[in-house]
């Protein structure tokens, strides 16, 4: 690498940690050794963030009777919905282990792309439930306005990750949907969810002629990249809004 030349971080593929790359390079071993600290500690702290948070929405399940009542069992001594916690961590290795490329920075991207395909629904989500005519005690304003920009936001996030962790992420989505849909038997407004299928696919496509995301064949160059994706976010956004049901879905309950 030259002093002052930045198109030489180009070199420095995805396989490597930059700042890690450098300090080994030059013999930079204090920045090295914390460099390393970070890269240990920092999968882990992803780790604990997205186990709390799936443990959280995986409870969240069994009160809106999607899964079995053993899965909000509560802990006695440490408050926690225990079996929420274990199913969703033996998941996650299991997806962790089975990853195409199974390095830190492409699980951690993967996690990624799965996290916020999951987060996209909730601003279209907010946006029908005022419709349908449900507030909480806490109201958002501009609810519109804030969903189609978290939306966006969303998108670009999923879009970014690029090539493969894109695909891989919404062939997660795909199959675990699928597995969970059988195994607890959901039924019912799979027409009103066709936007979100068919904007998981839209996204794996954009990711694969997109130059911003590194894709094998970068037809769409910077920025109308960036321009044709905050377009379909819009679109699917209004698609995914309009699609909602006219009253609360109410799921049957489910046995333990």
């Amino acid at each position: 690498m030259k002093p002052g030349d930045w198109a030489d971080l180009t070199s420095i593929t995805s396989s490597y940690n930059p700042v890690m790359y450098i300090a080994g390079t030059y013999g930079i071993n204090w920045l090295l050794a914390i460099a390393t600290i970070v890269g240990i500690i920092g999968p882990f702290v992803v780790g604990y963030i997205y186990l709390g948070g799936g443990t959280r929405v995986f409870f969240s399940m069994y009160r809106s009777k999607y899964v079995s009542q053993r899965v909000g069992e509560i802990h006695e001594r440490y408050a926690i919905p225990y079996w929420a916690l274990i199913i969703f961590g033996i998941v996650g290795l299991v997806l962790a282990l089975l990853s195409p490329i199974p390095t830190v920075y492409t699980i951690i991207e993967e996690a990624v792309v799965a996290g916020y395909l999951g987060f996209s629904v909730v601003p279209v989500s907010l946006v029908v439930s005022r419709r349908q005519g449900l507030s909480g005690t806490y109201k958002v304003p501009a609810a519109a306005v804030i969903g189609a920009l978290a939306f966006i936001f969303a998108t670009w996030i999923v879009y970014w990750s690029g090539w493969p962790a894109t695909p891989y992420g919404v062939l997660l989505v795909f199959v675990l949907s699928i597995i969970f849909a059988a195994i607890y038997r959901v039924r019912g407004a799979f027409r009103n969810s066709t936007w979100y299928i068919v904007y998981m696919l839209a996204m794996v496509l954009m990711t694969y002629i997109g130059q911003t995301a590194g894709g094998p064949v970068p037809i769409l160059k910077f920025p109308w990249d960036m321009v044709t994706v905050t377009i379909l976010a819009i679109a699917f956004y209004t698609w995914g809004v309009f699609s909602g049901l006219p009253k609360p879905y109410e799921a049957q309950p489910t046995k333990s």
